[in-house]
């Protein structure tokens, strides 16, 4: 008997075996979400009257909506809050090849007692903030041959540093500048950096500060202060279209001025430090407001001593805010307590490569210094008084304080170590 209608039934098989695999669908793409970050931003008054605004970034076309529930006006009776469904604006739109996302934004309502955005709960400010964390200079550095292994936890500690802050529940939280960091290329056959992206577009900011701080972002309202790594020359792109509070301008702005928020019953001013010189510029403004007890918060330490690169040149502290209590600063990355008047602590330890260890050595009048990566805390025991406390990078407590503000005098720090 002839094999060949054999052969030829086998091959005819065969080849309907392979049409219907080659006609078997692709795999369907995931689809892209209604928004990839969402948090609340402090912003001046101007720009929103409850000094709270939305902000979104997505990879959609479109921005979507923000559900807020409203409480009525004082005086009326009503057991429930007003429903509202407001409809967000574009803030800078995608630029195809380096920004390609659209970023979102809306003034939350005054009185508002929840929001949220396409299903994610947004975390709204109380009335009296009585935990505040502080935190600064997170991104993973990459520049030249300064490589941080970003890879590596133990070494580029942010995503810890970030879960453990969300965890430690703040009402409020003010990140005192540098959040971009990548900017250069991670060198070929690096394995700490290996797949790192770089320059001022979104992939580098998204890598250093959306992605590892979204548990953060989504536990408390933020302060963003500028740094020298978000000036016009470095990430001044990035830092306009998604942090900066007043509205985008694609040209990017060398200096900002100062603004004022009120949080409770302390007024907490913002100055943007990108430029050294714009410290003391900005003071006057802050000099000329009502006498009120005041904090300060900006990059570049300027009252601590010490030999800082690019650190803010001497200041006239006559022209200090009246009743100032505290400056909040980084820049360094350490974290180190100075008990002047007004009391400055540097926290600029959040994750970025750290100080050498000789830095670890307390300066002459300084009380505390530690250079290890970590937050701080900030909780208000009564109406002028803080608990005030240093975290490492799993929350752990390593320094507790108490911070005693006078309205008519000089704030003390008292300090006791609780680390071994």
């Amino acid at each position: 008997m002839s094999t060949r209608p054999i052969i030829k039934a086998f091959a005819l098989i065969a080849l309907i075996a392979a049409g219907c695999a080659s006609s078997k669908p692709k795999p369907a793409e995931a689809p892209i979400p209604p928004i990839d970050y969402a948090w609340v931003e402090m912003v001046p008054a101007a720009q929103a009257p409850s000094q709270q605004m939305a902000r979104v970034i997505t990879r959609q076309a479109v921005c979507p909506e923000l559900n807020a529930s409203v409480q009525p006006g004082m005086g009326k009776r009503f057991h429930t809050g007003i429903e509202m469904r407001i409809p967000m604006k574009p803030r800078a739109a995608a630029a195809p090849g380096s920004f390609d996302v659209l970023s979102c934004e809306t003034p939350i309502p005054v009185s508002t007692r929840a929001a949220s955005i396409a299903g994610r709960k947004l975390a709204i400010l109380p009335l009296e903030p009585k935990r505040i964390l502080v935190l600064g200079d997170t991104g993973c550095r990459i520049k030249g041959s300064a490589v941080q292994a970003c890879n590596d936890p133990a070494l580029w500690p942010f995503p810890a540093v970030a879960k453990a802050a969300a965890a430690w529940k703040p009402d409020l939280v003010i990140h005192v500048g540098d959040y971009y960091y990548r900017e250069s290329p991670c060198p070929a056959g690096n394995t700490g950096c290996e797949g790192a992206h770089s320059g001022d577009n979104w992939l580098p900011w998204q890598e250093d500060l959306f992605a590892p701080a979204d548990p953060l972002l989504q536990a408390a309202p933020w302060v963003f202060a500028r740094g020298n790594h978000e000036d016009c020359k470095r990430g001044g792109k990035g830092w306009d279209r998604f942090l900066e509070p007043r509205p985008y301008a694609p040209a990017c702005n060398e200096k900002t001025d100062p603004y004022p928020l009120m949080l409770g019953d302390h007024r907490l001013w913002v100055i943007d430090s990108a430029a050294a010189e714009n410290i003391a510029a900005s003071l006057p403004a802050t000099r000329a407001a009502e006498p009120k007890l005041s904090w300060l918060v900006t990059h570049r330490p300027f009252l601590a001593k010490g030999d800082f690169e690019s650190n803010a040149p001497g200041i006239d502290k006559s022209l200090l805010p009246k009743q100032l209590q505290l400056i909040l600063t980084g820049h360094l990355h350490q974290f180190r307590i100075h008990p002047g008047s007004p009391v400055e602590i540097i926290t600029g330890n959040g994750g970025t490569k750290l100080d050498s260890s000789e830095s670890a050595r307390t300066p002459k009048g300084d009380i505390f210094s530690r250079v290890d990566f970590g937050f701080l805390g900030l909780e208000k025991l009564d109406s002028d008084q803080w608990r005030v406390t240093e975290h490492d990078r799993s929350g752990a407590e390593v320094l507790s304080c108490v911070l005693q503000e006078h309205a008519h005098g000089e704030a003390k720090l008292d300090c006791a170590s609780t680390a071994d």
